[in-house]
């Protein structure tokens, strides 16, 4: 399967646990792992170079230099993301919006925490 497919089942999946939950606590909690699955689906997607390389210098803390390489990557998966936002996302907005999903908020929580 590929990783395109495995985000649109994702997408499936969440949109689907939306469907079943109503609103409100509940279903944040319920639905919050396919939220951020899926995040993390689009952003290793879409910025693959970056996202592997953040997996591989930002996994654990190190020494100065692997601290400097990590931030160095955090700021590469941020351009890569601001160029991507247009053209990829603009293309999913229509059904994160459909669907009330909160994988777009999810997403920019996680890139700013790994920036850290």
């Amino acid at each position: 399967m590929s990783s395109e497919s495995i985000c649109k089942w994702l997408h499936r999946a969440l949109s689907e646990c939306h469907r079943r939950f109503p609103s409100g606590p509940g279903r944040d909690t319920t639905c919050r792992h396919l939220h951020h699955t899926l995040a993390m689906c689009i952003v290793s997607l879409v910025c693959q170079e970056e996202s592997n390389a953040i997996q591989a210098l930002c996994s654990s803390n190190g020494i100065a230099l692997k601290r400097s390489q990590c931030q160095h990557v955090h700021l590469s998966l941020f351009v890569c993301l601001s160029a991507s936002q247009r053209i990829y996302f603009g293309r999913l907005a229509f059904e994160w919006t459909k669907t009330r999903s909160r994988s777009a908020l999810h997403l920019c929580e996680w890139t700013k925490t790994r920036g850290n």
